[in-house]
């Protein structure tokens, strides 16, 4: 099994919310403000994220072995799920087969295969089985922009976090650990934290 990010993560905190968070009243770091959420949200965020989950709405391909039996569920990685994008399959033959939306539903973060699914045989390449869905807090408003409402203690960790890299710069040495997270942060995100 191997997920990976095919369309980036939606914005979870502004660079006008970390101008405000900073006390900032001037437009002269707004391109170090961005960079500097980017790599905190990066830090939390999606497959690689120490969160373990999904901040900001984004699409994930999960690709598999094979097929899970027919009447089943699974749990799909890296909640919370959104919906379904596609769900597909390398035939033998090399092609791409789409599987019929009506031939499974999501429930929460449960995909469930129908009764009457009936699993394609598959290539032999590896992984040819690819489940690709939305995940992340929010949802689309009615001009189809990805809105975000992730939990307020998300938001301020990751403003937390821009403050400290934007207060200090430059790389430092302590006597703390340098992989470890500040622990006011990281008690603001442990409710969160999905441990595999």
């Amino acid at each position: 099994m191997m997920v990976s990010v095919l369309e980036p993560p939606s914005p979870v905190v502004t660079v006008s919310e970390a101008r405000a968070h900073l006390r900032i009243d001037h437009p002269d770091d707004d391109g170090l403000l961005e960079t500097l959420i980017k790599a905190a949200t990066g830090w939390l965020d999606g497959p690689a994220g120490w969160l373990g989950r999904c901040i900001g709405g984004q699409v994930l391909e999960l690709r598999m072995a094979r097929w899970p039996s027919r009447g089943s569920d699974m749990a799909l990685p890296y909640l919370p799920v959104v919906q379904i994008v596609q769900i597909a399959h390398i035939n033998t033959d090399g092609t791409e087969q789409v599987i019929d939306p009506a031939l499974y539903r999501l429930t929460g973060n449960r995909l469930w295969f129908m009764p009457d699914f009936v699993a394609p045989l598959q290539s032999c390449q590896p992984l040819p089985v690819r489940i690709r869905y939305r995940a992340g807090y929010g949802a689309f408003d009615a001009q189809g922009a990805w809105v975000n409402d992730a939990p307020a203690s998300i938001k301020a960790a990751i403003l937390m976090l821009v403050g400290q890299w934007y207060a200090n710069p430059e790389a430092v040495s302590t006597n703390a650990s340098t992989d470890t997270m500040p622990f006011a942060v990281e008690a603001l995100l442990q409710p969160y934290r999905v441990l595999s």
